[in-house]
């Protein structure tokens, strides 16, 4: 009886640990004067306007961006402060992270879901965290992120690309906090009732125990539209499950489900590679940085 109490709390913490990324109202007005997009998204952009593009922009190498957060709130008596340890201490991957967003180019125009406003999809800019509640709540200075990319088509980038514009001001996309009960559950089963060797994601074991989760969670809670609600980082992998082939391909080959996707296991997803990290405030020039040292992200930097 204590272990069941003991586990219904330490679920309850990661519950409200997850929903720290739950604060957020309406988009305001940008602090300071944002650089521009990158060549690339002026590229798609006038594609999709039906305007005349430059040549050669289609045949580049593309990828899709994926950013991890480790954010330090401003307030330390902030309830999330303390509930971060409860996610930290059921997670099995490197990274302690709690929000995830998803990009286009390296120029801090990232989209998040978080809950509040009138759409729950909102761009995210490290550098101007006043543009966000959520990131307002957080020290840019001490806070973390973390940039991951995937080599993609043409396609595939232009594919998830225009989701993401098809849903930004779609009032029926929502931030679910509900979605986080079934993880918090998921992840104390993966960490504390799974074998250490079969807790990666993909494991066969580690799925079958997911599947028992969602079989019990649905019969407590009313039917939702699922592709229509989602946490931050059960979005992202939504995203890259509709719109790469190999993401789709090995997430049904491994039997992974989008809805379990937790933020540091974004990093895990094959294919998936890591660039660089930074503070908030320091985005831009890790960037910048990255791209004198690799080349082929030069075109991702934004264009004054």
């Amino acid at each position: 009886m204590k272990k069941k109490i003991k586990i219904f709390v330490l679920v309850g913490m990661i519950v409200m640990g997850f929903n720290s990324c739950r604060p957020a109202q309406n988009l305001r007005p940008l602090n300071k004067k944002p650089k521009g997009k990158s060549k690339l998204l002026y590229f798609l952009d006038q594609k999709n306007q039906g305007l005349e593009t430059e040549d050669g922009m289609s045949d580049k190498k593309k990828y899709i961006f994926i950013r991890l957060y480790d954010p330090n709130y401003n307030d330390p008596m902030y309830i999330a402060n303390s509930l971060q340890e409860g996610i930290a201490f059921v997670e099995v991957n490197p990274e302690n992270v709690s929000h995830a967003s998803i990009g286009f180019d390296l120029s801090d125009y990232f989209f998040g879901l978080t809950s509040g406003g009138k759409y729950n999809l909102k761009i995210e800019r490290c550098t101007d965290v006043a543009s966000n509640d959520y990131m307002e709540k957080c020290n840019p200075e001490k806070s973390i992120q973390s940039t991951y990319a995937i080599p993609v088509t043409n396609e595939e980038y232009e594919r998830a690309y225009n989701l993401i514009l098809k849903n930004l001001n779609n009032k029926q996309l929502k931030y679910a906090a509900t979605e986080n009960i079934k993880i918090a559950g998921y992840c104390v089963r993966r960490k504390f009732f799974t074998p250490e060797e079969q807790q990666k994601l993909g494991s066969e074991q580690l799925e079958n125990k997911l599947y028992d989760i969602k079989k019990d969670f649905k019969k407590h809670v009313k039917p939702i539209i699922q592709d229509q609600m989602f946490v931050c980082s059960t979005f992202v992998a939504w995203v890259l499950y509709n719109s790469v082939d190999s993401v789709h391909q090995w997430f049904d080959d491994h039997k992974i489900d989008y809805e379990y996707i937790t933020p540091s296991d974004l990093s895990q997803i094959e294919g998936v590679e890591f660039l660089f990290s930074s503070t908030w405030t320091e985005f831009d020039e890790a960037a910048e940085e990255f791209a004198k040292v690799n080349e082929e992200f030069a075109d991702y930097l934004p264009v004054e």
